[in-house]
């Protein structure tokens, strides 16, 4: 293309020629993966420690029994759904360093209904903890996005202040009002009733999984297929 006789060049592209984008896309991922784990390495064995026998122990903690691997794809269910919130921002411009805050604030106000209200009926308890967990965690994003548009302030600070507001809110709640008198002063919140918990799909996972998979599937659609993406 050219403007005024004069030639624009071509954005520069860090692919190599004859390279599939997919490709591409999963090497960036696998290469990083690897170069976290060596970096790792260095310093375990920098200090004296094995990093093979640690490797090894996570491994076995993660995928060696079926017990390990429900507990990983639990444990996976929240970050999937924070890092699509992170991703979605960063498409934008926006650093949102306070995923950890939104998510402990939807999950307060979740909590807030199952726990105040335990009677409600589970076609009426499911739904408004999916509503009140999404408007919990979205009000916390609110916060900042606000003084971003209004004040001027920079996101990354507002949104990593608010993660040690939200964590503290959890710590006033676990060990105050919300605690559970049996737990012998371990930081528990009392037990939600069971219609409050989401069906299995085997094990103890739950149909969370399923839902964080469709949702980065959406998401994903959304950013490379459309438009507003």
């Amino acid at each position: 293309m050219a403007r005024d006789g004069a030639a624009i060049p071509e954005p520069l592209s860090g692919r190599a020629p004859g390279v599939p984008e997919w490709l591409e896309v999963v090497g960036i991922r696998v290469g990083a993966i690897v170069i976290a784990f060596l970096i790792g390495a260095v310093f375990l064995e920098s200090t004296g420690h094995d990093a093979r026998g640690a490797y090894r122990e996570m491994m076995i903690g993660a995928l060696g029994s079926s017990f390990a691997i429900e507990q990983t794809l639990i444990k996976a269910i929240p970050l999937i759904l924070t890092g699509l919130a992170v991703a979605l921002a960063f498409t934008m411009g926006l650093w949102n360093i306070g995923a950890e805050g939104q998510l402990v604030v939807g999950a307060l106000a979740a909590s807030w209904l199952a726990l105040t209200m335990p009677s409600l009926p589970r076609a009426v308890m499911l739904p408004g903890l999916w509503f009140l967990g999404l408007a919990g965690g979205a009000a916390w994003a609110l916060i900042p996005g606000a003084l971003r548009a209004f004040a001027g302030m920079n996101e990354i600070i507002s949104t990593l202040m608010l993660n040690y507001v939200g964590l503290l809110w959890v710590d006033y709640l676990v060990f105050g009002s919300w605690a559970d008198p049996t737990s012998f002063s371990f930081p528990y919140s009392r037990r939600f009733p069971e219609h409050a918990s989401l069906p299995t799909l085997f094990g103890d996972v739950h149909m969370g999984l399923v839902v964080a998979l469709v949702a980065a599937a959406i998401l994903a659609a959304a950013l490379r297929r459309t438009a507003w993406g």
